[in-house]
């Protein structure tokens, strides 16, 4: 053979072996072996945190292939020495990963090598390193790469540097929790900035370093009261949300029964008799041990949300130190508390307006009249009445009672065939309901009948009669203008419900014109336990001028404190049988009220002995959803 043909020969077996290597998988070895078995015995011993394991099967599969899956290898075998804090075999491999890397693991390859710089006390190697990594554009490389920066500018004294790092990560990160993990190691970094570092004039630098001296405090509750303070001057700072939800949120291992309870009430404001009334009604509670406990270990703290405003009101009470905070009661004050509320478990006393969930430690309670209106829709579908009409003051009140009613009422199988609004002016009630029920067009009827035979006739107007009952939402005194007409106008024979504000039990004005409507009423009323009887008693001695005006209220106050105590002991509680109704609780924190109801019988208000309604209807008891473990 020939020199040229040697040449030939040679060059083509070279062409072939680099075409082959060429043609190899990446789950081939350059033997052929098939790698991928190997593969998921390293990803599957990886996550199961046996990183040995995984950095030899790494650096196996390494050894069986070339380019950037060699490359690659050598890269999750380095992160796994990392990680076993053998950091000079991690050296070594990510050097040996350099020559077939891609562009991309270049760049992981100086993140790892910055992550030991810093580890081995090289901060500023560390960000020299960093300055290519930080020019990727994949996300994760950049967070942590950021991450990285911001240690290193802390170790070197660069404060303000640091949190714009931080700061800046934050935007790279997608989930809350890698959110609060940012902001704690931004934290936990604040306790080394000195004194002397000057505000910057960025708000969200600024912030951060008047973090800095709370995060030295030693006293846990300085710290505490700090950091609540902090959060009323910067309530718009990324911080005041996530991060001291963190770290001010009592954990459910920390949880035990409150020693200080703060009350928000408006008392010194047009509301100040309910308010009283709550008030008292917890404070009797309190002090009967209503729920066995000793009334001397817990103290009650009063705040006047009227004198302070309620957001204010609700700081003092924090920075006070209070455990457990009900209230306040209006429900703009509870809208205005809401986006600072989380942090100490708090029960308002009304309900907010939108339907989104609220912060895990925040429950809410109210006297609702929806509440009502939902049992009014339970009771009547549970005796076979499916077929209403409605009758309702014309405003936003009216139509929101409405509107549960209808929803729940519908949900059930029944059928709202009408609805009809009234103003308050007392000359339209007559014509609003015989609109209502069809009166006006057989009157219509009669007309024309006169004027076609064109003689008197004899006439009794006939009310439509598809009706099984009518809902009528209106207070004591709109209630005796309507239900006298609506028996007038023939439809006394149809059960007609209404909701508790029909019924002034501090009034005997007129009752008989209520016969025979039927309404929801608080326990306290018309059904109260034996527990509750010596609280009625010790409150209309020494309160005799509000005892019945503000029964309800009274109620409420003393419901507040079972509540309260009943969180602590079962926060998944279904049932509590209180004074203003059986109370459950729903997934987002609200407590509903399920009640007895009564009639206007004889010009007196009787209680309605059909609990057995709840047997033969059981699909009008809806449990509510289980809640997450209290406090959240």
């Amino acid at each position: 053979m020939t020199r040229r043909s040697r040449r030939f020969v040679f060059a083509l077996a070279a062409a072939l072996a680099a075409a082959w290597l060429a043609g190899c998988s990446a789950g081939s070895g350059l033997s052929g072996v098939d790698t991928s078995a190997l593969e998921r015995q390293a990803d599957s011993a990886a996550a199961a945190g046996d990183l040995r394991a995984a950095a030899d099967l790494y650096l196996r599969i390494a050894e069986l292939t070339s380019g950037t899956t060699r490359a690659g290898n050598l890269i999750a075998a380095a992160r796994a020495e990392i990680q076993l804090n053998n950091r000079l075999s991690a050296v070594e491999l990510l050097e040996r990963a350099r020559s077939q890397a891609s562009e991309a693991q270049l760049a992981e390859v100086e993140l790892l090598l910055a992550r030991i710089d810093f580890a081995e006390q090289r901060p500023a190697a560390a960000l020299e390193r960093l300055r290519p990594v930080l020019a990727s554009q994949d996300s994760e490389l950049r967070a942590a790469a950021l991450e990285i920066q911001g240690l290193a500018q802390f170790a070197l004294e660069r404060p303000v540097d640091a949190i714009r790092s931080f700061s800046e990560r934050e935007v790279w990160l997608n989930d809350v929790e890698s959110i609060r993990d940012n902001q704690r190691s931004m934290w936990s970094n604040l306790g080394s900035v000195g004194p002397a570092t000057a505000a910057t004039g960025d708000p969200i630098v600024d912030g951060w370093l008047a973090l800095a001296p709370i995060a030295r405090m030693a006293t846990t509750e300085d710290q505490r009261r700090a950091l609540l303070q902090w959060r009323q001057t910067w309530r718009q700072h990324p911080a005041a949300r996530i991060l001291l939800t963190d770290l001010l949120m009592v954990s459910p291992e920390q949880a035990t029964a409150p020693r200080q309870i703060a009350l928000l009430l408006p008392l010194s404001t047009n509301a100040r008799e309910p308010a009283r009334a709550i008030r008292d009604g917890f404070l009797a509670a309190h002090l009967a041990g209503d729920t066995g406990r000793n009334a001397d270990d817990v103290m009650v703290r009063v705040y006047d949300t009227g004198a302070d405003g309620a957001e204010a009101a609700y700081l003092r009470a924090q920075i006070e130190g209070a455990d457990f905070i009900v209230g306040p009661l209006f429900r703009e004050s509870v809208e205005a508390v809401l986006p600072q509320s989380g942090l100490v478990p708090t029960l308002t006393l009304n309900h907010s307006l939108g339907d989104e969930d609220i912060f895990g430690n925040t429950f809410q309670f109210a006297l609702s009249p929806e509440d009502e209106a939902i049992a009014v829709a339970r009771r009547a579908i549970a005796l076979g009445q499916r077929r209403a009409v409605a009758l309702i003051p014309s405003n936003d009140r009216g139509y929101r009672i409405y509107n549960s009613f209808r929803e729940r009422y519908e949900a059930l199988g029944g059928e709202v065939l009408e609805f009809m609004g009234y103003d308050g002016a007392i000359a339209t009630y007559g014509a609003r309901i015989t609109t209502l029920l069809n009166l006006d067009r057989s009157n219509a009827r009669e007309r024309t009948l006169q004027e076609n035979l064109r003689e008197d006739i004899e006439f009794a107007p006939r009310r439509r009669q598809d009706i099984d009952m009518i809902f009528l939402i209106a207070n004591a005194a709109d209630g005796r203008q309507l239900a006298p007409q609506l028996e007038y106008f023939y439809a006394g024979d149809i059960p007609t419900y209404s909701i508790s504000e029909i019924h002034d039990p501090a009034s005997r004005d007129r009752v008989s014109d209520l016969n025979r409507v039927i309404f929801p009423e608080v326990p306290w009323l018309i059904a109260p336990g034996s527990d509750t009887l010596q609280i009625q008693r010790t409150i209309a001695a020494r309160w005799p001028e509000r005892s019945v005006p503000m029964a309800r209220f009274f109620g409420m106050g003393l419901d507040s404190y079972r509540i309260l105590n009943t969180l602590y002991r079962d926060p998944f509680f279904t049932s509590i049988r209180g004074s203003t109704g059986e109370l459950s609780m729903d997934a987002q924190g609200r407590i509903h009220r399920d009640l007895p109801f009564a009639q206007f019988r004889g010009g007196s208000v009787e209680l309605i002995e059909d609990d057995s309604l709840r047997t033969r209807a059981p699909e009008i008891r809806e449990m509510p959803e289980p809640i997450p473990e209290f406090p959240r």
